[in-house]
């Protein structure tokens, strides 16, 4: 892609489609009362979980817009609600496909929806980056969209969510360098103490999921995302849901070699924190 067709494409997906879409869901957008955000860390379900949340005929979940960064530009809440459903549309368009996988719903409503109760952004890992350098930021967000925020946060074996973190970008070499699972598991932990912090301020409602748990019982575990979301979960979209979701996770712990210092150290840092209670490296 030429710099010219680059530039036209960026204009038309970040500017001008929003746009359109603002004014054409304009009443559907002013009128949704829930804005939801996920945080934490990459590589831990999220993807699976927001493009579920996606399919579902009430929400409307953006594909790894990044929402909190664009707090810094003029956009108002009908351009940025723009975004997200343009975002989402891009994301179906595209078979709904990250990286080798696709999470397209069948019969879902991804791209789409009929009444508008729920609309939010998946960005987990960066917006805990974000909030780590502009704690207010949001706050800012909730000013700005008028409605509360709920947050999801999704939980995954932190061996095995490191390990995968550390892995990335490198053709998913067998030996990750022990220095990049030391640097991996410092952002990790920074990421759930973010997300700590704002389970105990309270002003802001969380969800919590532990990945796991979610695989072995999605039913119950969708049921009870919907209800925090506000929403009610129909018998034919939890069926198509159903539908993705694999039983067994990947335990990536096992494909590269942990020093034991480092296994302990984990341990150690997990055992502060009541999300992570009975993650173990050998279990």
């Amino acid at each position: 892609m030429n710099i010219n067709k680059q530039f036209s494409w960026s204009l038309k997906q970040n500017w001008i489609l929003p746009i359109l879409y603002g004014r054409k869901f304009k009443k559907d957008f002013l009128n949704a009362p829930v804005f939801t955000l996920f945080l934490g860390n990459s590589r831990s379900g999220t993807t699976l979980i927001a493009s579920l949340l996606d399919a579902h005929p009430n929400m409307v979940i953006s594909h790894e817009l990044d929402i909190l960064r664009m707090l810094h530009t003029p956009i108002g809440k009908l351009g940025l609600y723009g975004r997200i459903f343009n975002k989402s549309r891009w994301f179906a368009s595209n078979d709904a496909q990250w990286q080798t996988y696709s999470y397209r719903v069948p019969t879902g409503w991804q791209g789409r929806f009929d009444q508008l109760l729920v609309i939010g952004d998946k960005k987990a890992h960066h917006s805990c980056v974000l909030l780590h350098q502009d704690p207010s930021l949001l706050m800012q967000l909730e000013q700005k969209v008028q409605v509360p925020i709920r947050i999801i946060h999704v939980i995954r074996n932190p061996f095995d969510n490191i390990t995968t973190k550390a892995r990335k970008g490198a053709q998913r070499q067998l030996e990750a360098p022990l220095e990049k699972l030391r640097e991996v598991a410092d952002v990790y932990f920074r990421n759930i103490g973010i997300v700590e912090v704002l389970k105990k301020r309270g002003h802001f409602a969380v969800h919590e999921i532990q990945f796991e748990t979610f695989l072995h019982q999605p039913e119950m575990e969708l049921k009870a995302l919907c209800t925090f979301l506000g929403t009610t979960c129909p018998p034919d979209y939890l069926s198509a849901c159903l539908t993705l979701v694999n039983p067994q996770a990947h335990q990536s712990r096992h494909d590269v070699e942990w020093p034991e210092d480092l296994k302990q150290d984990v341990l150690q840092r997990a055992s502060q924190y009541e999300s992570l209670s009975g993650y173990q490296f050998d279990q």
